[in-house]
């Protein structure tokens, strides 16, 4: 029995430790959760390349107009987050070769990863940054000039997105990005058919724009430094902490707990910071003790404390202040 009464109170012991630690862990301080905006949208114009499938004789410019796509992005957390965007692209022949006029159009989904948070550009610059973004979508290739009807397909993308902050608002951004198609069935100028395999056709596009972010916060994840934004916290909290704690009568109660922080100098006071006053008359005891063995003549000790204080009041050697619509004197009046 008396085992068994051990191996209880060892189990309770145990527990009742594991609780405290669980209490103790609880009430340690904690940072403030991180605030950024998350949401952006994005607009971007250029030029593209498609690099295949062309028909033999049929080519566009090294660099050709037109390319343009339009963006909303949401990102988790400073690191890492989701792009749903649309793009649009024109082709059309070189000089001196033969006539073509296609249009692709399409729909992406994609993962997008902070490199400049990855990469700890903040160490060196808040005003550059660098994006990688990569996934998969929808596209549709029509001809005015070719075949009919539209050719649908799937493909996967992947660029580099570099980003010039100029607000919290908004960023300039220069992207590369290059697209491969699955299952094409006509070339990007119309006029004829892939034959390199599933993956058919290759596009390149080179952009500039605008990122505009939203939210009421200050800053966007895409600038958010976890660790400079806990640090500035931390300061902060250790600079209020400071500032609380000066005490600028030098009465021994700090600013923060002080009920009067204009207390005379070595005058006792209570916990709070008032001047201690325990008959209630203006003056402090401290001070009114000192002033009846100052002032106070020999053989008239039993003249009571608030007639001796009266009579110097009178008499002049005290001046007495009192505040405007006020019967108790200031903690000024003691000269």
């Amino acid at each position: 029995m008396k085992k068994n009464l051990a191996s209880v109170s060892l189990l309770l012991l145990s527990f009742a430790a594991g609780a405290q630690n669980m209490a103790t862990t609880s009430t340690q301080p904690t940072i403030d959760a991180p605030a950024y905006n998350r949401w952006s949208i994005e607009l971007n114009g250029g030029v593209n390349k498609p690099m295949r499938a062309l028909t033999p004789g049929y080519t566009t410019e090294s660099l050709s107009p037109f390319h343009a796509d339009l963006g909303v992005r949401y990102m988790f957390n400073p690191k890492f987050g989701l792009k749903l965007d649309v793009g649009y692209d024109q082709f059309q022949e070189k000089n001196d070769t033969p006539e073509f006029d296609s249009k692709y159009y399409r729909a992406s989904l994609q993962g997008v990863v902070n490199l400049g948070r990855a990469l700890n550009f903040e160490t060196w610059t808040n005003t550059f940054g660098l994006l990688a973004h990569g996934g998969f979508g929808v596209s549709q290739l029509s001809s005015d000039s070719g075949f009919d009807g539209k050719d649908y397909m799937a493909h996967g993308i992947a660029g580099l997105t570099g980003q010039i902050r100029v607000s919290n608002r908004i960023a300039i951004t220069g992207d590369l990005t290059g697209i491969v198609n699955g299952r094409q069935n006509h070339n990007f100028d119309g006029k004829g058919v892939p034959t390199t395999g599933s993956l058919d056709g290759v596009l390149l596009n080179a952009s500039v724009g605008l990122t505009f972010y939203l939210g009421k916060n200050t800053k966007h994840a895409d600038w958010y430094s976890e660790e400079n934004e806990r640090l500035n916290k931390l300061e902060d909290r250790v600079t209020t902490i400071e500032t609380n704690l000066i005490d600028t009568d030098k009465d021994g109660v700090a600013d923060l707990y002080d009920l009067e922080p204009n207390t005379i100098s070595g005058v006792a006071v209570n916990t709070k910071g008032q001047s201690i006053d325990n008959n209630q008359n203006g003056v402090p005891d401290e001070l009114e003790s000192y002033l009846d063995k100052t002032y106070v003549k020999k053989g008239s000790e039993s003249t009571t404390t608030n007639n001796t204080v009266e009579e110097l009041i009178n008499g002049g050697y005290v001046n007495v202040y009192f505040d405007f619509n006020s019967s108790k004197p200031t903690n000024a009046s003691l000269s």
